[in-house]
């Protein structure tokens, strides 16, 4: 962990990085690493954080860790803290910091000055998010009562989806036939099904602006006066959203005069009231005060459909990490900084940084300004020359204005229940066909129309027979030979390691000079997983699966597999004296130089042999 001392790494894996990078769970910490400790020199890894910071964990993943992985953009994994009282999945890898169980973690854990963590009373939240007018009050059990399983409302932020689909897919330049643009559409619709297919929701909502009337420039004339005019086409496109949406029996809100985030805390608001979990779905940050216990925010941050998949949900554990204020001062905070985009200046000589500090020591801005004159409290967080600025007439008429104009409405009426996707697969056929985006029937009907769960999965991926005469015409997804559905019948394996049952054990293959070979062993799968990590391949006439490689293109999700990600063992051999990097198979982790049929030294129980073949 000392990084301006060098010393020799006491095991001979240390230059094996790439063959263990290569065997690890996907969106595990890179970094292979010894710990430099002379009392410990323990093998570790080191990751990056949410916030770009680097952090020793240890080596193997450990079940009862607070680090999880989260894909901030797309190929770019980080590990982030488990917020109070989250309960991961059992397949996530969970890992644990170095701090925590090296014996000289003080001497070399970095030395920071960073303000204590807010505390406060959460009543500010309600203060701090004024409506602009008067609100309805929406009232309902308290969330210490909540159902136990209480629906989800997704709240979609249209015209911040909008703009990424257009930026993400302009280069496409896709038109009706008549040479009407719709790649927009096209982004949009791929964007909000990966969404839905990711946190599938129980209701959803996407609210729109107004762009005829707007309560917040009748206030402030220069209310986004610096922005650059938009394209035409970006209107024309955004301008069809509501009723396409309508038409595929989703949920719309354009309230008059209003904006979309106005629509994101009326249907927060409303869920809360209702007993319903809400998720928030925008790239903007004022949703950051809208945070809450049962609300979150799915901070859409990567362009194209690969960024909703590692898109960072946020609540009010992850704010305070990522900003260093809590939900309820998040607002203070904000007009504190300002905001260029929105053309609201802030409180000169206040950054990010300095108003994290104020808020941390005073709590809100009211507290900061009360007397009219800088206490001690304040000069002592951010120095006397900020606190002179904070307490002129100017700072106080710049954060007047923010405070007022950045509040979010909560009273914009939102049905919960009227929320709910009522759409059929021949509807939404018909409506992508006639919009001149047929590509997207399977994907957006798969996301958006409801089914009932499927049967658990079970057995193996047979291989199918090919039917004589010539091979079947492929998909027009990808061109790839779509692989049969896992048969619901026959027994589940279990995991030696960690004693999950999985969705199946599949030879596995690799790529062989570009064309798929067995390599005599299986491999664990947790199911078909439109993210997965591996793709199905047929070698001969059977079906196995591989992992995918570096760079590859976007192969069909069908044929996508999620590989078991063993919580009890770091993925490298179990033979003795072996500790070469490995994958899962059915009868622990081995290297390709050891058989699945040899039993790990610390298990008993007996192991499954590979399929004939």
């Amino acid at each position: 962990m000392n990084r301006t001392t060098v010393r020799p790494v006491p095991w001979d894996q240390i230059n094996e990085r790439r063959r263990d990078q290569a065997a690890r769970a996907p969106g595990a910490p890179r970094d292979l690493d010894a710990c430099k400790s002379d009392n410990c020199r323990a093998k570790i890894r080191w990751a990056k954080t949410v916030d770009g910071k680097r952090m020793p964990v240890d080596f193997a993943p450990d079940p009862g860790g607070n680090l999880v992985r989260v894909m901030v953009a797309a190929g770019d994994w980080r590990i982030r803290v488990l917020a109070a009282g989250e309960t991961p999945p059992a397949d996530l890898p969970r890992w644990t910091s170095h701090y925590a169980t090296c014996p000289d973690a003080d001497a070399f854990r970095p030395k920071r000055a960073t303000a204590p963590r807010p505390r406060g009373p959460e009543s500010a939240a309600v203060a701090a998010l004024a409506p602009l007018g008067p609100a309805t009050v929406h009232t309902g059990p308290p969330l210490t009562v909540a159902p136990p399983a209480p629906g989800l409302l997704l709240a979609v932020d249209g015209p911040s989806l909008a703009h990424r689909a257009w930026h993400a897919y302009k280069r496409t330049n896709m038109t009706t036939p008549d040479g009407t643009p719709v790649f927009a559409i096209y982004g949009f619709l791929r964007l909000l099904a990966g969404v839905c297919d990711r946190v599938k929701p129980d209701a959803v909502v996407v609210g729109f602006d107004d762009r005829t009337a707007s309560v917040r420039r009748d206030r402030y004339p220069g209310y986004k006066a610096g922005r650059p005019p938009a394209d035409p086409d970006l209107h024309a496109q955004l301008d069809r959203l509501p009723d396409l949406l309508a038409q595929l029996g989703v949920t719309t809100v354009t309230p008059p005069g209003l904006e979309a985030d106005d629509v994101l805390g009326s249907a927060a608001a409303a869920a809360e009231a209702a007993g319903w979990r809400c998720l928030l779905a925008t790239s903007d940050r004022d949703a950051f005060g809208l945070i809450t216990e049962t609300t979150r925010v799915l901070r859409l941050g990567g362009t194209g459909g690969d960024g909703v998949a590692g898109a960072p949900i946020i609540g009010p554990a992850e704010l305070v990490d990522l900003v260093g204020v809590r939900p309820d001062q998040y607002r203070d905070y904000a007009a504190l900084v300002g905001d260029t985009s929105d053309n609201l200046r802030g409180v000169d000589g206040i950054g990010p940084k300095t108003a994290a500090k104020l808020l941390a020591a005073v709590d809100t801005v009211d507290k900061a300004l009360e007397g009219g004159a800088p206490t001690g409290t304040v000069v002592g967080a951010i120095g006397a020359a900020a606190a002179r600025k904070l307490a002129t007439t100017l700072a106080a008429d710049a954060l007047a204005l923010n405070r007022e104009i950045m509040a979010i409405r909560r009273d914009v009426p939102v049905d919960v229940e009227g929320c709910r996707l009522a759409g059929t697969r021949d509807q939404v056929a018909a409506v992508l066909v006639d919009a001149h985006v047929r590509q997207l029937v399977d994907v957006v009907a798969d996301a958006l129309c409801p089914s009932p769960p499927a049967p658990p999965v079970r057995g193996h991926l047979t291989a199918v027979a090919r039917p004589a005469g010539p091979p079947p015409a492929s998909p027009t997804a990808g061109g790839d030979e779509i692989a049969p559905p896992l048969p619901a019948d026959g027994p589940r394996p279990v995991c030696p390691g960690c004693g999950q049952q999985c969705a199946a054990e599949l030879p596995a293959a690799q790529l062989d000079n570009g064309a798929p070979a067995l390599t005599g062993g299986t491999v664990l799968v947790d199911g078909v997983h439109p993210y997965g990590d591996l793709v199905a391949v047929r070698v001969g006439d059977r079906w196995a699966v591989r992992p995918i490689t570096h760079r590859e293109a976007y192969p069909h999700p069908d044929n996508r597999r999620r590989a078991h990600a063993c919580t009890a063992y770091p993925h490298t051999c179990c033979a003795p004296g072996c500790g070469k990097p490995a994958r899962m198979y059915a009868g622990g982790p081995f290297c390709p130089q050891h058989p699945p049929s040899t039993p790990p030294p610390h298990w008993t129980g007996t192991p499954t042999p590979p399929p004939a073949g």
